[in-house]
């Protein structure tokens, strides 16, 4: 796959481990997660060429029922052993401290869309509640709006604000 997405100029990405969580309607229980090991990091990128590594070092898909904990020895050795941007998936509801350690240790890109669906549903609850009679395109862009806030947020707390 990596052959061909390069051929016509795209990148891949990869997820190596598997991440606990709910996400698109499947499941992994958290005894079935398995964390990156770092040297299968290095061998997996090696022989695949991917271009980016999603890294599973405690983060989970959807919601973070108890206090997140991550596995920032685990990143920095993974670190230690590629070169390519480093992914975490499953950053939807992570401190800001746990967020710019990542960074530090060479994570580049988080997938937060947890939270850019939970404030699209609760703006739509919200709008469920009221006896508006705006029009359903007024509606969609107020609930474009509510998500880009949160986009903006985490922009920001990524450090790419004014980058682009």
């Amino acid at each position: 796959m990596t052959a061909l997405a390069h051929a016509q100029g795209a990148t891949v990405e990869a997820e190596i481990g598997r991440i606990s969580g709910t996400e698109d309607g499947m499941t992994v229980a958290a005894k079935e997660a398995k964390m990156t090991d770092p040297y299968q990091a290095k061998q997996f990128v090696a022989e695949s060429r991917v271009d980016f590594l999603a890294v599973t070092i405690g983060n989970v898909h959807g919601r973070y029922h108890s206090e997140p904990r991550l596995d920032f020895k685990r990143l920095a050795k993974v670190r230690q052993q590629l070169d390519i941007p480093l992914v975490l998936h499953g950053a939807s509801g992570l401190p800001a401290l746990m967020i710019q350690r990542s960074i530090e240790l060479g994570v580049c890109k988080f997938n937060v869309n947890t939270e850019v669906r939970q404030k699209y549903l609760q703006f739509w609850r919200e709008y469920g509640k009221t006896d508006s009679k705006r029009d359903l395109l007024d509606c969609q862009k107020a609930s474009t709006g509510a998500m880009q806030e949160i986009i903006a947020q985490k922009i920001r707390l990524f450090g790419s604000a004014g980058k682009a």
